[in-house]
């Protein structure tokens, strides 16, 4: 979120699953639980698993709240508060503002739909079946569900949106490659990828600028690319300070420690110190 809150999902090692939260590190914030999404006052919304099933849940300061029943998830929070996601039955869920569930449904031809992401607007991105196929989707209130193109291929997916309802995640190509994508309509735009076969896009901020972190393992720096929505994309790691490191020592450099903690001969690593803590 804006303030810097990380949430996400890990075991112990006993493989115990928890789910994370924190600022410049993750500790647990709850056991047999899953963490997918944060807004900006701090409410989580995830996934807790009781006597085997999930159920759809929110963290705040007064504790945790259930949403929904047995095989629910909450995968996206705005900071309205209002939660989006899938509930036992398949289909996808948003809460209103007085905390009620609303039943989505699914899309037109399919059985199964779970919202992904939520603006304040209350528009949902998310992605489900239809006609046998997988699609990404746009719902509003007033419109119902809107289906997301490919690239050519079979399935899409939507992600996340930003306040102007455009979407970002995936689309498949032709040839069964997924390239991170881009929504302002119902056309699909091929954002590219990093020279592989597939990329991903989970996020979009408000300018429209779609941000993707690459990192790069072993005595590299991460590099934070940031597409212009035409598929071109700019290294913008110098000019936002984010995860870049240009100290030719690496000494306090993430990925630099993880290679060296495995590879202490390699020359250079006599200098990188031990990894105390995993930070995020």
């Amino acid at each position: 979120n804006d303030q810097g809150q990380t949430v996400g999902s890990g075991t112990d090692i006993w493989g115990n699953l928890f789910a994370l939260s924190g600022d410049d590190s993750l500790g647990a914030l709850a056991n047999n639980a899953a963490a997918w999404d944060v807004n900006n006052s701090g409410t989580v919304a995830g996934v807790r698993y009781i006597n085997g099933q999930a159920y759809a849940v929110t963290w705040d300061e007064s504790g945790e709240h259930i949403l929904a029943g047995a095989g629910s998830a909450a995968l996206g929070i705005n900071d309205l508060g209002q939660v989006t996601g899938m509930s036992g039955n398949g289909r996808a869920f948003l809460t209103d503002l007085g905390g009620g569930l609303l039943d989505l449904g699914v899309m037109g031809g399919g059985d199964w739909a779970a919202g992904r992401a939520v603006n304040e607007s209350g528009t949902v991105a998310g992605y489900g079946t239809q006609n046998g196929m997988l699609k990404g989707f746009r719902w509003t209130e007033g419109g119902g569900f809107s289906t997301l193109g490919t690239l050519g291929g079979k399935n899409s997916y939507g992600m996340d949106l930003n306040e102007a309802g455009v979407v970002v995640g995936h689309a498949q190509l032709a040839s069964g490659y997924l390239h991170a994508s881009i929504w302002t309509g119902l056309q699909a735009v091929d954002l590219g990828t990093l020279r592989g076969p597939n990329s991903y896009a989970y996020g979009i901020n408000n300018d429209g600028a779609v941000e993707l972190l690459a990192a790069s393992y072993g005595r590299s720096p991460n590099h934070l690319w940031v597409n212009d929505g035409t598929g071109k994309f700019a290294n913008r790691s110098v000019a936002s300070g984010y995860a870049y490191d240009q100290r030719l020592d690496w000494s306090d450099n993430q990925s630099a420690m993880c290679w060296c903690k495995f590879h202490r001969s390699d020359t250079g690593c006599a200098n990188v110190p031990e990894i105390g803590r995993a930070h995020v």
